[in-house]
Order: C-alpha cells, then sequence, then structure tokens
C-alpha cells in the first residue's frame, strides 16, 4: 500500500501534531496545503501571510502549496485538489481533527469524491497525552477569541499560565472550537525556529489577531533576517 500523503496545513500546533504522528507511522507526506482568504491573503482561521509559512515549510523540508478561496469555494476547491493529487501518487490526507464529529465526518465526505483516504492521527487521543504532546512545540498564538480570551496573550507562547487561563475558564485545552489558534515557531521537526519580531493586532469577527509584519528565521546553521 502506497504510504504517499499530504497535509492540510494551517501552521498551528494541531496540523504540526498530526504530521508528525503521521510521518511516525510511516507515512511519506509530500506536501502541505494551505487555504488562504481570497480577498485578505491571508490564511483561513489563522490569519498568517503566505510567506510566513513557506518559511515554516522551508524548516520543515516539506513543500507549501497554496490555495486562494471565498468562504464558499472552500469545500469545491479542496476538493478539486484532492482530485489532481491522485494522478501524482498520493492517496492520504492528513488531518488535525482531535474530537469535533461534525469535522472530521465533513473532511470524510469530501475525501470520499475523490478516492483519498483520510487520516486522523489525533482522533480518539486524551486531551492529557495531546496537551503533553504540546509542550514539545514552541506555539506562538496568534488570534484568540476576544470574548474567551484577553487579546494580551497575543504573541506570547502556550505555556502552563496561559493552560490556567484556559481551565478557569472553563475553556478546551486544544482550542478545538476554535478559542485561540497557533503558530508553531520551533519542534523537533524543524530545522531551526521562526521568531516574530513585529507585528499588529488585527480584529475580525469575534477574533483579535496577530498580522505579522517581521520575523526572523534562525536555522541551525545560520541566522536569516525576513
Amino acid at each position: 500500500m502506497s504510504k504517499r500523503a499530504f497535509c492540510l496545513w494551517s501552521g498551528g500546533k494541531d496540523s504540526h501534531l498530526a504530521l508528525q504522528k503521521a510521518l511516525d507511522e510511516g507515512y511519506n507526506v509530500e506536501l502541505l496545503l494551505t487555504f488562504f482568504d481570497a480577498r485578505t491573503r491571508l490564511s483561513l482561521s489563522h490569519g498568517l501571510p503566505a510567506r510566513l509559512l513557506h518559511d515554516q515549510a522551508e524548516l520543515l523540508g516539506i513543500y507549501l502549496q497554496e490555495a486562494y478561496v471565498t468562504r464558499e469555494e472552500y469545500g469545491p476547491r479542496l476538493g478539486d485538489i484532492m482530485l489532481s493529487l491522485v494522478p501524482q501518487g498520493i492517496e492520504h490526507a492528513v488531518f488535525g481533527d482531535i474530537y469535533l464529529e461534525e469535522h472530521k465526518t465533513w473532511n470524510e465526505r469530501v475525501c470520499a469524491k475523490s478516492g483519498i483516504t483520510p487520516l486522523f492521527p489525533l482522533w480518539g487521543k486524551s486531551i492529557d497525552s495531546i496537551v503533553d504532546a504540546q509542550r514539545t512545540l514552541q506555539s506562538v498564538i496568534v488570534s484568540v477569541d476576544r470574548s474567551k480570551i484577553d487579546r494580551t496573550w497575543l504573541g506570547k507562547e502556550i505555556d502552563d499560565r496561559f493552560r490556567e487561563v484556559l481551565a478557569k475558564g472553563g475553556l478546551d485545552f486544544c482550542g478545538e472550537k476554535g478559542e485561540y489558534h497557533t503558530l508553531v515557531a520551533g519542534s523537533p521537526l524543524m530545522n531551526g525556529c521562526l521568531q516574530l519580531e513585529r507585528w499588529k493586532e488585527r480584529v475580525y469577527d469575534s477574533y483579535v489577531g496577530l498580522d505579522a509584519l517581521d520575523w526572523s528565521v534562525m536555522r541551525k546553521t545560520n541566522t536569516v533576517g525576513v
């Protein structure tokens, strides 16, 4: 059986952990697929610029493919891209879903139309085990639901203090319902790390996000300013 795969990629902790587990299980993840808002040119949900995600992907050593859509175009475009990957020998799609059944079902339905086999490496894992795995990542908070989490956490790394805030607010540690979003700036998979240097706040819907303006790519061999 072919183990060639692509990963639906946000650049955040859940997609990163799903990628890591898929690689550990022997899958050859050849492509990271990220969707961007056709109007803002920023990634859906996380609001990150393509250049930043390409720098992250370079540190992972995996090619990043961009797709620009409106919200309404997202599903059909994902299905079209899957259909285009099948003749290239890609047979699996990696998703970072943890416990939301409606998300998992939707992804399974899109995959079924193309013949791609969906993989959910984090599905069914305990929250405690996922939180433990997150401790190996350098995850920077890039957006928060301002009705639930204070905006002062923007640009800070997830740590035990942040988890205390989540616990006191009765919020999901993993942010599976969109309470917050992250960018993985460093991990065991990455050949270096990213350091955000300049950003501004961006308010959209119920969120306040981090609009990244400047950052550095610090490779294990040398440092390059962006």
